[in-house]
């Protein structure tokens, strides 16, 4: 088994009503990964291109395209599960989205993680960060498990939530220095 890890460059643009990412990432290790990066939306019908999990702590931001563990306690028969796209070795997968201002926490559990009672607070983020869930492609997939092809994403496959949650890793790309406006809930 492998130790070297995926390369990740982001390139983000702030503006006065968005922040872009555009991110390449390139499989270094030798062995073909699985990039958690690609959602489906129910409501379109297709995939979602402005997907992206926002977190803030403090001046910081993560904007993140990955399995999102469910919170402990949160009962769901049905977890957001992103579609992987598999990479082989010495191969790139690109991508971009963008995400409006002011940031806002974005959780694939939506409001049923935010309290009752909370407030919004405007902050200044100073930081922002972009990662990706990605793992090495199991040697055996379940036999549920087929490539599809949606638009220019070929081969892709819809791992369950039970088999990416252990095996997903999160790769961080480069942070940068901006001054972003965000609100967060206290």
């Amino acid at each position: 088994m492998t130790t070297a890890r995926p390369k990740l460059t982001a390139t983000i643009q702030v503006s006065k009503d968005a922040v872009a990412v555009a991110y390449e990432f390139e499989n270094v290790t030798g062995e073909t990964v699985l990039l958690y990066d690609r959602l489906w939306s129910m409501a379109n019908n297709a995939l979602e291109d402005g997907w992206a999990y926002v977190e803030i702590r403090g001046t910081k931001a993560l904007l993140k395209r990955a399995l999102e563990p469910k919170p402990e306690g949160l009962m769901t028969d049905t977890p957001p599960v992103p579609y992987a796209r598999p990479v082989p070795p010495g191969e790139k997968a690109t991508g971009s989205f963008s995400v409006s201002l002011p940031l806002t926490r974005r959780s694939a559990y939506g409001s049923k993680m935010t309290a009752q009672q909370s407030r919004q607070v405007p902050v200044t983020v100073e930081e922002l960060a972009f990662a990706v869930g990605w793992s090495l492609q199991p040697s055996k997939l379940p036999p549920y498990v087929k490539p599809v092809d949606i638009g220019e994403d070929k081969g892709m496959l819809l791992l369950s939530y039970e088999t990416v949650l252990p095996i997903q890793r999160i790769l961080l790309a480069d942070p940068i220095r901006s001054q972003v406006p965000g609100i967060v809930s206290q």
